[in-house]
């Protein structure tokens, strides 16, 4: 049921459905106010879907009161609760205060759950919750992150399926922002999604920045990382004048497995120019076990073939380049025979230039860009809803 877009907000009355409804599997209420629901869910052990869209911010309904009602809903298979704006903090102050008891809710067979709205909210609900089948986490925060997230990452850690995921996709797009995609390359199944859905702007970057330096658990599994601008977004630079190339260093650097690199669209020329700009600075401890860079072959110019050279070229020297004690190592056991002297120093000389000139190296290749994570994740929210709808 939603309210008609040309109306303000419906307050439905505590009586609808009666009030109980044992065997109801299915719930849906879109753009509408419903006080009474507490009471309606408590009677709903058997609902399957439920589904809270567009919630009024005049309907403001604690985390702890939505635990509250999850405890009562052990079939619940997926979850989806979206927020209108982000409420004032003095409206999570003030419910907290006045919050019935809590209750830890353990919802076993929960495999899918969508929250949309402000990061602070999830924080306080993750922790009544637990969901050990879970493997379908789609997240949309309305406001700045730039607070600890560490009840969100031990809410995670709790659910077995969501952890060691192995690839990370950030698409990059004006209407929504920015979203990353963290999947497991042996599960289909198993996703976090995150999406700041503001315009582009520098504090969704430090968001973003603030989200991946605090989530090592997540980030430092990932093996593959795509970075990707979509084509129609051609009326926004990802790197505006008030964004350099050191905050997009500081995106990167947690990702610290990361052995294959994909870029597309403008994000091959912006992370080309943050490595051939900061080479130096990056030394070995952003991508430190970089091994393959993919490059959309449509963006791939010459000067961008530049930059990326100039990084490759510098990680291979000092990738290369052995310690004081392994040079040492080497002196003692190269022996060339029948040398002495000056010569022999000559060959020392050789032996160890071509060793520091043979360390391993980054390889770049081309692709041809056939992901399209937008209709990926519209594919994935139509099927929920089909689902919702056939039960």
């Amino acid at each position: 049921m939603s309210s008609p877009p040309e109306t303000s907000t419906v307050k439905l009355p505590d009586s609808f459905l009666s009030g109980s409804v044992p065997r109801l599997r299915v719930l849906k209420l879109t753009g509408l106010s419903f006080p009474g629901l507490p009471d309606l869910l408590l009677s709903a052990t058997h609902l399957v879907h439920l589904s809270l869209s567009g919630i009024p911010h005049s309907w403001y309904i604690s985390p702890e009161t939505v635990a509250n009602w999850l405890s009562a809903l052990t079939c619940l298979e997926s979850l989806r609760l979206c927020f209108g704006l982000p409420p004032p903090l003095s409206d999570f102050n003030q419910e907290s205060r006045h919050s019935p008891p809590l209750a830890h809710a353990v919802l076993p067979f929960l495999t899918s759950f969508t929250f949309q709205g402000a990061y602070r909210y999830l924080e306080d609900l993750v922790t009544f919750v637990d969901v050990p089948q879970l493997d379908k986490f789609r997240i949309y925060f309305s406001d700045r992150i730039d607070f600890d997230t560490s009840e969100l990452l031990q809410f995670i850690s709790r659910t077995p399926r969501l952890t060691a995921l192995d690839e990370a996709r950030m698409l990059f797009r004006d209407d929504i922002g920015v979203r990353v995609t963290l999947s497991s390359q042996t599960s289909q199944s198993s996703a976090i999604i995150i999406e700041l859905r503001e315009n582009w702007s520098d504090w969704v970057l430090s968001s973003l920045t603030h989200f991946c330096t605090s989530s090592p658990p997540l980030i430092s599994t990932v093996e593959n990382l795509y970075i990707y601008e979509d084509f129609d977004w051609q009326d926004v630079s990802m790197m505006d004048e008030d964004i350099e190339a050191t905050d997009w260093m500081e995106v990167l650097r947690p990702f610290t497995s990361v052995k294959n690199l994909y870029l597309s669209g403008e994000s091959v020329r912006t992370i080309a120019d943050m490595l051939g700009l900061l080479w130096d600075e990056i030394g070995a401890e952003v991508l430190p076990v970089l091994q393959k860079i993919f490059l959309d072959k449509t963006k791939a110019s010459s000067d961008v073939v530049e930059n990326i050279g100039r990084f490759v070229d510098a990680r291979r020297r000092m990738a290369a380049s052995p310690s004081h004690e392994e040079v040492l190592e080497e002196f003692k056991q190269f022996k060339p025979a029948g040398k002495s002297g000056p010569e022999v120093n000559a060959e020392i000389l050789s032996f160890l230039k071509s060793r520091l000139l043979s360390g391993p190296t980054i390889a770049v290749s081309l692709w041809n860009v056939d992901w399209d994570e937008d209709e990926e994740e519209d594919s994935d929210e139509d099927k929920d809803e089909d689902e919702d709808d056939d039960g």
